[in-house]
């Protein structure tokens, strides 16, 4: 099993257990320490949210305004360490096709192989509208513009002509180091799921239970041509328990206690298929008392009784890894 985790205060949702209040004052320099030390402790992905900005309504109030750029964070994330993987989500119909590809080209080339895109067809009309985003051909223009990025990323002369997205004749550099750059998708449609089958390595599943994933992974291995390659399947620890429209929380957090029941859960993760999972910091106890991080500090200390205690005990558990960083 391998572990994300997110830096504290990049985003206010309450969802997935919340935000801890002292994340609210994030300084810059608590941003790096975080992301040196989860890639000291051995975490093995750090996720990046998606959003640009929300409306004055419900939608808005119950997801919080502060979302960072998931690219420019991923600069700095990447800037910040050396071995660990950075995730950064993107709605893609919401970017432009030829500078996302290059967005995603420069974070690879200059990391090492280290950028792992989450492409995202999106589900937010606002947001389309927003950004001038295409919301009704969203899912044409994402399968598109992935085999734009493809082209524009692995070929001298990347011309594309598609219905939506169009490369004309052009000069584009960096490439990546590998020549192309692994992918993560999500949504849980089978449209989604196809598009995951055909052009990616990873599926990031958003609000699904656990208990749901093996299907999803079998519809996947059963489209063409995707035979036994590694995949990454990545669910959250524990089921989520917002709405996945409203984001409003629907009940109390489910949270596992102790190491031993983390240690379970990460085998029943396994057991369902699921080779990648959220790092439950917030599940320490001392005594069968659940211990939250309620400082910065303290923060740090799950970091490393997480890397040192949980980490070590699960690693066996799950399918190998589909994607690991690539070495200029």
């Amino acid at each position: 099993m391998r572990y994300t985790t997110s830096v504290p205060g990049f985003t206010m949702f309450q969802g997935n257990s919340g935000q801890p209040e002292w994340s609210r004052d994030l300084k810059p320099d608590h941003i790096q320490i975080i992301a040196q030390r989860a890639e000291a402790r051995g975490i093995s992905h750090l996720s990046i949210p998606w959003h640009i900005a929300m409306p004055r309504d419900d939608y808005g109030s119950n997801m919080g305004a502060r979302w960072p750029h998931s690219l420019a964070t991923a600069g700095l994330l990447l800037g910040a360490t050396k071995t660990i993987t950075v995730a950064p989500l993107v709605v893609s119909p919401c970017h432009n096709t030829i500078e996302l590809a290059k967005a995603f080209a420069t974070l690879d080339w200059m990391s090492g192989g280290r950028c792992l895109p989450v492409i995202l067809a999106g589900y937010t009309q606002w947001e389309f509208d927003l950004l001038g985003g295409d919301y009704e051909n969203r899912n044409d223009i994402t399968d598109e513009q992935v085999e734009a990025m493809q082209a524009l990323w692995g070929r001298e002369n990347p011309r594309y002509d598609g219905r939506f997205v169009q490369v004309p004749d052009l000069l584009f550099e960096p490439k990546p180091i590998g020549g192309t750059i692994p992918m993560w998708f999500g949504g849980k449609a089978k449209r989604a799921l196809r598009r995951m089958a055909k052009y990616g390595v990873g599926w990031q599943s958003y609000a699904t239970n656990a208990e749901d994933v093996p299907a999803a992974v079998e519809y996947i291995r059963a489209q063409p041509g995707i035979g036994d390659k590694p995949l990454d399947i990545f669910c959250y620890f524990a089921n989520p328990t917002h709405d996945p429209v409203s984001h409003a929380q629907s009940e109390a957090p489910k949270v596992v206690v102790g190491d031993a029941a983390i240690i379970e859960r990460a085998q029943y993760l396994a057991d369902k298929k699921i080779n990648v999972t959220g790092a439950p910091l917030n599940s320490y106890a001392e005594k069968g008392v659940l211990k939250p991080a309620r400082s910065f500090e303290e923060y740090l200390d799950r970091l490393d009784w997480f890397g040192q205690e949980i980490i070590p005990a699960t690693r066996s558990f799950g399918d190998p890894p589909a994607v690991m960083a690539r070495k200029a």
